[in-house]
């Protein structure tokens, strides 16, 4: 599939650079996401249609300018690969409270902060995959199509164990359930 709008965090090097040209020329519009603006402006040379925006992810402002400069220049936002990271490989106790603030924010919080900010504009398009993937399977028919792709694992997890599959759902189910429910007086 071509001419997707793929958010890549991290792409100045490493996986995040290897992603972004794998999606590059595969057709897709690729935006490339870095603090290394050099780097970013030297890859979106090589890539077409591509989207430089520097930003550093710890840094709210800067998630916000991320979602709105691709909404902007493209309207939309079909893939997120939140390969950004950082690490600082030490015994723990050596580690410093800054050191370690500073790996949550940029491995967690900036991750599902930014997939929280992309979401919604995915989610308006979940009709829309759904019917492009029924002419897909009535095109190149095969015995299964699982959407969204990540529920892939479970799917096979499933056939390889169905009741551990069965037990984490009924799990989550009851947990759900017992949130919702007022607390009785």
């Amino acid at each position: 599939m071509s001419g997707r709008v793929v958010i890549v965090t991290g792409a100045s090097s490493g996986i995040g650079e290897a992603t972004a040209r794998a999606f590059g020329r595969a057709g897709d519009m690729v935006v490339l996401v870095a603090r290394r603006a050099a780097l970013l402006e030297r890859l979106a040379g090589e890539l077409p249609d591509s989207l430089v925006i520097p930003a550093d992810l710890t840094q709210v402002d800067d998630l916000a300018r991320v979602v709105d400069r691709t909404r902007s220049h493209f309207g939309v936002v079909d893939v997120l690969v939140n390969n950004a990271g950082a690490g600082r490989y030490d015994w723990l106790e050596h580690l410093s409270e800054d050191d370690i603030r500073s790996q949550i924010r940029i491995n967690l919080t900036a991750p599902i902060l930014l997939t929280r900010a992309v979401l919604p504009m995915m989610l308006r398009r979940s009709a829309d995959q759904v019917a492009v993937a029924i002419v897909d399977l009535a095109d190149r028919p095969r015995p299964r199509r699982v959407l969204p792709g990540i529920y892939g694992a479970a799917v096979a997890v499933n056939a390889l164990v169905p009741s551990m599959v069965d037990a984490v759902v009924a799990r989550a189910t009851r947990r759900a359930q017992q949130t919702r429910r007022p607390a009785a007086t």
